[in-house]
């Protein structure tokens, strides 16, 4: 679990729920590498959340430097202010994508899992209804 510092995330990564590390220290408990773009759980002490995440190259003149860029919205959620240092895990999300995707700040993610489900729950309706005429036209 590495120590980083933590820094406002850049104007365009606000409300989006990205998370900016560098490569280096964007390992999870077993040490491989999370490939940037991937959706993990972020997780300090016992607080956790979902972002996105993405590295640092362009952002800072030291993509190596040991830092964590968070917007005031992903702050919140794992209780940490700017300019602290703290011990940071990731850890990939599997079933998380969905959550993360339901409850993210960027309204394009939260509308597109919101349609994915009522896709599904029409789709199942759709299905039970074609079984329950098959089951009728069988009589």
């Amino acid at each position: 679990m590495p120590t980083l510092r933590v820094v406002p995330a850049a104007k365009e990564d606000v409300y989006r729920d990205i998370v900016r590390c560098a490569e280096e220290f964007r390992r999870d408990d077993k040490g491989r590498l999370i490939p940037e773009g991937t959706v993990c759980r972020i997780e300090v002490g016992k607080r956790a959340a979902f972002g996105l995440i993405r590295g640092v190259r362009g952002i800072e003149n030291d993509p190596k430097q040991p830092s964590i860029y968070l917007d005031e919205r992903l702050r919140a959620s794992l209780g940490v202010e700017p300019g602290t240092e703290v011990g940071v895990s990731f850890r990939t999300a599997r079933f998380g994508e969905f959550w993360w995707a339901w409850n993210s700040s960027d309204p394009a993610y939260r509308a597109m899992a919101r349609l994915a489900v009522l896709s599904v729950a029409l789709g199942l309706l759709g299905l039970f209804a074609g079984i329950a005429g098959l089951i009728v036209a069988a009589r």
